[in-house]
């Protein structure tokens, strides 16, 4: 019995092993493949005012929940198995200090390294939409940061990332095969309160509450994570005033005083916005 069970056990082991290697393999000729693309270049801002909105915009766009405060990159995200995930340092003494205006395009609104490697977590689903006008004031604003002398620790996906992945669980992964490279972007959109500029802000809040803003759990977080609110006509939000959805936004506290956790909610990104851009969305939300 026991030659019996140490066959089953070695059998089992090799099965597993074979398996490893097969996910392994299958996940890693994903993140070699080049994407060959070539987007267009877009125009810089210089003055001082378009260079203080781009700082805004990233703070906004939650530039600062994963590459740091200072830009110079953090750990966002230790999952376990799923993966070790760190911004990298994108001042101009980091990682991106070679870009040219093109480089930052593809990064940014491409997820594709100047190689046209798939970036890793960067959810340029997000911002795939951005104008041309305000993505160049926010890779103006990055281009000229202060330069920080950081070297942030390696991301790594585990395993159980690499399966999800490979299982289509986990599209956050390499959001570069999601988008669509023919979309001809916006020049400009002015601001204002109606739905239609609610629905272009409100596409920093897709990667979590999900394209349709059901809401739901959040693929490839960590499990003790909540899920993220529906913002549709079921969910709770639907119910709350504009000035209740503006605190709620800008600081974090709920109608019932109930205080979100800036860790599963950017809330401290999104008080940098302002109040037509929170009108914008509320009633885009309402509008749904």
């Amino acid at each position: 019995m026991l030659k019996i069970l140490g066959r089953v056990l070695l059998a089992l082991a090799v099965a597993l092993s074979l398996a490893a290697a097969v996910v392994h393999f299958r996940y890693e000729a994903h993140r070699r493949e080049r994407i060959a693309f070539d987007p267009p270049e877009i125009s810089l801002p210089t003055d001082a005012a378009s260079l203080a909105e781009g700082r805004r915009l990233v703070q906004v766009k939650g530039c600062y929940d994963c590459h740091g405060a200072d830009l110079s990159g953090r750990v966002f995200a230790d999952a376990g198995p799923v993966g070790f995930f760190a911004g990298a340092n994108i001042t101009p003494a980091g990682a991106t200090k070679d870009y040219g205006v093109r480089d930052w395009v593809r990064a940014v609104r491409y997820g594709l390294n100047p190689e046209g490697r798939k970036l890793i977590f960067m959810p340029s689903t997000e911002f795939a939409q951005l104008t041309n006008e305000d993505l160049g004031k926010i890779i103006a604003h990055l281009r000229t940061a202060a330069p920080v002398q950081n070297q942030p620790a390696a991301l790594s996906v585990g395993p159980l990332g690499k399966v999800l992945y490979l299982a289509g669980k986990f599209p956050l992964m390499f959001q570069a095969e999601l988008i669509d490279r023919t979309a001809v972007p916006l020049e400009s959109l002015a601001p204002s309160t109606e739905p239609v500029y609610g629905k272009y802000m409100i596409a920093s809040c897709t990667g979590c509450h999900g394209a349709d803003l059901r809401g739901g759990p959040i693929p490839g977080v960590p499990p003790e994570w909540p899920p993220a609110s529906d913002l549709t006509p079921t969910g709770r939000v639907q119910t709350w005033t504009l000035q209740q959805f503006a605190t709620a936004v800008k600081t974090g506290t709920k109608p019932d005083g109930q205080q979100i956790n800036p860790a599963y909610m950017p809330w401290t990104s999104f008080a940098a916005m302002t109040d037509v851009e929170i009108e914008a969305m509320y009633r885009y939300i309402r509008s749904q």
